[in-house]
């Protein structure tokens, strides 16, 4: 018989596969800063869906996502070709928390629910220790895990001390593992 030869060019298309991987920032994305920017590095793929591990999704090919709150999140890429073929890149998030320390300088245990008790606020804590003392050094006052508010009577128990100031130092641990030494006074008014 008879034998012949045909050349067809670029009849055979090839298609990679995809390959996910992105990149975000902030490295270290922390609680005053909870808005995460993600690169979308993906190759071969034709459409993108993130999955921020908080409920929230997006198929934008480079997006943000504001997390609100400390955690750690497992994020997800998944990209797919024409072919419907896909790769997912995951990746863990952690929003650390933020240490913020604050003692007020005044208070008024009247009892009219209005700045009752002297507490120290912040976040970021992982212990708190205060003492507190009248003007002749005399301790008035130790906070607990139980107690870490002072409601203006000596050790809590009785009647509410005499208006005027007291000094207290506090001793904080942080998130990070720091201990943060604070001293100051305080007003009562009644």
């Amino acid at each position: 018989g008879c034998e012949g030869t045909a050349t067809k060019m670029d009849y055979i298309e090839v298609i990679e596969n995809p390959v996910s991987s992105f990149t975000y920032s902030p490295l270290v994305p922390d609680f005053s800063n909870p808005l995460v920017n993600f690169i979308n590095t993906s190759k071969f793929g034709n459409s993108y869906t993130w999955d921020f591990g908080n409920g929230n999704t997006s198929i934008e090919f480079n997006t943000s996502e504001d997390f609100g709150d400390t955690g750690t999140y497992l994020v997800s890429l998944t990209t797919t070709n024409l072919l419907g073929c896909s790769s997912t890149y995951s990746e863990l998030v952690t929003i650390k928390d933020v240490y913020k320390y604050f003692l007020p300088t005044v208070f008024t245990p009247n009892e009219d629910n209005l700045n009752d008790l002297y507490k120290p606020v912040g976040r970021g804590i992982v212990s708190s220790e205060m003492t507190i003392m009248n003007r002749w050094g005399e301790v008035v006052f130790v906070s607990s895990p139980m107690t870490p508010y002072w409601n203006g009577a000596i050790h809590n128990k009785g009647d509410i001390v005499q208006n005027g100031s007291y000094v207290y130092v506090a001793r904080v641990l942080d998130v990070d593992g720091i201990y943060h030494n604070y001293s100051g006074t305080i007003e009562i008014l009644r």
